[in-house]
């Protein structure tokens, strides 16, 4: 379940509406309000069931109450264009934080918007906001990996914004293979053979890199990495890691740099930026694996090779995560 967090409203009610098709066969939130009054600085307020309201719902499984309840395992669920759920506290509060849940929000990008209301009837426009999704804050600035079945899986379970090349729709994260999937002559399984056996067979193997230049903070939404001639950074940063002057930090992902290593000398990158920017989230990465999991099993006659680099990565996550 994937999360996205808005701060500051002064209200009694906050409407969220959803600008695109929720997925079919449901759309599904799950919502946490912190609010602010006289008595109460501070501290997670959990709203009454009585107070959520949906312009639509799925009988049974997917009631607007469940977007409060606290269980993840629960959630409001409605199908259709212009999909909204509100949340009413009766009296005017200042509201500091809104966090939503999207079911699968670490494979979509969900588009939505924000109101808020005194008196349930006239509204003001709080804002446009879209979650975050899987690439702009699962991945790191830069992994590299040097194992071939691990190389050649990573780039079998690529994540990119859908595109109209790919039949798509606007917004929606997918898989999409070595980041050619609309371009596949032949199936998958067959694909990555033939990549494995290719590069396993180069005199000097190369090393494989992930790079995510477009990570965001998630309180006021600036870019933590600089980017444009910046970005050449990390990459000399790979090239010493492959020439062996470096040696990086190992993760269950992939080698990320240290921040010794890494050339900042004349670019301004904040010290808990960088932080977040060099490190990986171990829960966000386990959920990332399921999916992954669901992406490969589509295709037919996928080598052993790479489903046993997908049990190393999900062991060695296990592992990190302490279980």
């Amino acid at each position: 379940m994937d999360t996205t967090a808005c701060r500051y409203w002064v209200a009694a009610a906050l409407t969220i509406l959803f600008f695109q098709n929720l997925f079919t066969p449901r759309a599904v939130a799950t919502a946490t309000a912190s609010v602010q009054t006289s008595a109460e600085i501070s501290g997670d307020v959990q709203l009454a069931p009585s107070n959520v309201f949906a312009s639509s719902y799925e009988p049974v499984d997917g009631l607007p109450r469940y977007a409060v309840d606290g269980h993840a395992s629960t959630r409001w669920a409605a199908s259709g264009l212009g999909q909204n759920l509100t949340l009413d506290w009766g009296t005017r509060k200042t509201v500091r934080q809104l966090r939503l849940g999207f079911y699968q929000g670490a494979t979509r990008i969900y588009k939505f918007a924000v109101f808020s209301s005194d008196d349930n009837q006239s509204y003001t426009s709080a804002g446009n906001f879209k979650s975050s999704g899987r690439t702009s804050d699962l991945e790191p600035l830069i992994r590299a990996i040097t194992d071939v079945a691990e190389g050649v899986y990573d780039g079998l379970t690529l994540g990119a914004e859908a595109t109209y090349a790919a039949e798509g729709v606007e917004g929606q994260l997918r898989y999409d293979p070595m980041s050619m999937r609309p371009f596949l002559s032949y199936p998958e399984g067959a694909y990555a053979a033939h990549w494995l056996r290719i590069i396993d067979s180069a005199r000097e193997k190369p090393i494989f890199a992930h790079v995510n230049w477009f990570q965001r903070d998630h309180t006021d939404g600036h870019f933590l990495w600089p980017g444009y001639r910046d970005n050449l950074r990390p990459l000399l940063w790979l090239l010493r890691l492959k020439d062996g002057d470096v040696t990086g930090r190992r993760t269950p992902v992939g080698i990320l740099p240290t921040p010794d290593e890494l050339d900042l000398d004349g670019v301004q990158v904040a010290p808990d930026d960088l932080e977040v920017l060099l490190s990986i989230d171990v829960d966000r990465w386990r959920q990332e694996m399921g999916f992954r999991e669901e992406h490969l099993a589509q295709f037919a006659d996928l080598p052993e090779e790479i489903w046993a680099a997908h049990r190393r990565v999900a062991h060695d996550l296990d592992q990190a995560a302490g279980d």
